[in-house]
C-alpha cells in the first residue's frame, strides 16, 4: 500500500512511503549538473527505514537506515503519476 506522507516534510513536491521505502520529491533552489552534462533541477530521495509504522499508524519515514538521491530534468518526471510508479530505484 503506498501512503501519501508529504505532511510529514517541509518544502517537498511528493512524498511517498511504501512499505519500508519512502520516495521523496524536491525541487531544488541550485539546480546541479549531472555525470551526463545535464543540468537538473528536481532531486528525488529514497530512503528504507527499519520500522514500517509509528504509533500513529502512519509509515516511520523519519527512522532511515540508509537514502539515495538521485537528480532528474522536469521533462523526465511526469507530475500527474506517484512517485513509486515512474521511479524504480529498488
Amino acid at each position: 500500500m503506498i501512503t501519501n506522507v508529504k505532511e510529514q516534510f517541509v518544502d517537498v513536491i511528493k512524498a511517498e512511503s511504501k512499505g519500508k521505502n519512502t520516495l521523496i520529491l524536491r525541487r531544488l533552489k541550485t539546480s546541479i549538473k549531472r555525470f551526463d552534462g545535464k543540468v537538473a533541477s528536481y532531486e528525488l530521495e529514497y530512503r528504507w527505514h527499519n520500522m514500517v509504522i509509528d504509533s500513529d499508524n502512519m509509515p516511520d519515514v523519519h527512522r532511515v537506515r540508509g537514502n539515495e538521491f538521485s537528480y532528474w530534468l522536469k521533462k523526465e518526471i511526469n507530475f500527474e503519476k506517484g512517485l513509486f510508479e515512474q521511479f524504480n530505484v529498488f
